[in-house]
Parts: C-alpha cells; sequence; structure tokens
C-alpha cells in the first residue's frame, strides 16, 4: 500500500501540468476571442462583459492557486 509521500511524488506533477495547460489554453483562446494573447487573468477578466462569469473566473483561478500551494508547501519526500 503506497504512503502519501509516494502518492504526492507523482501527484504534484500532474496537477501542475494540469494547471500548466489550463493557463496555456486559455492563453490560446484569448488570442482566438480577443485578437491577442491574454496571460495576466486580469486582463482576461477586463474582456469579459458578464459580472457573473469575472465572478466564477475569479473563484476557479483562485481554488487553483490555492491547491497548487498547498500542494507545493508539502514536503514529498523526508527532508532528514
Amino acid at each position: 500500500m503506497p504512503t502519501a509521500r509516494y502518492v504526492r511524488i507523482v501527484i504534484i506533477p500532474v496537477v501542475f501540468t494540469t494547471v500548466s495547460l489550463f493557463g496555456i489554453a486559455t492563453a490560446s483562446a484569448s488570442n482566438v476571442l480577443y485578437g491577442q494573447f491574454l496571460w495576466n487573468p486580469t486582463d482576461i477578466f477586463a474582456q469579459l462583459t458578464n459580472r457573473a462569469a469575472v465572478v466564477f473566473a475569479s473563484a476557479g483561478f483562485a481554488i487553483s492557486i490555492i491547491g497548487t500551494n498547498i500542494s507545493a508547501n508539502q514536503s514529498p519526500l523526508p527532508l532528514i
């Protein structure tokens, strides 16, 4: 049965890669929609005209940042 540290060795790179791919997909979609590559989330949110879309997009962005930081701050291997 795998322990938590071995599971994290696999999960952390998968999560980081997934979040990075979502960022790349969002920037590519912004080029199609707005004619320019927008990497900064606040620039993308400024282009949205629906207030609910901005709230949900901001919440999703905040949740992904928090999840990435929580998983990154846990050491997958003992440092001793």
